[in-house]
């Protein structure tokens, strides 16, 4: 028997602060057919070397505002 893979879709963002635009941009994903799970990806570093508050604090306020069963991942 063969499991087909997940399809996951990928968000990544600096998350400074996470808001009501991320979360539409995740529901309106996760309504679509096909997609399995989303994974939150938040940025260690700007690529643009804007400062940021630290990655830990950024991590931990996706996690208090994404519901579950939505995945934070904390790798790029």
């Amino acid at each position: 028997m063969s499991r087909h893979p997940k399809n996951i879709a990928l968000f990544g963002g600096s998350f400074n602060p996470p808001h009501e635009g991320h979360r539409e941009i995740v529901r309106r994903v996760t309504r679509r057919k096909g997609i399995d799970e989303v994974w939150i990806l938040p940025v260690w570093r700007h690529p643009f070397r804007k400062k940021l508050p630290m990655f830990k604090k950024r991590v931990a306020a996706c996690r208090r505002f994404f519901p579950s069963p939505l995945k934070i991942k904390t790798y790029e």
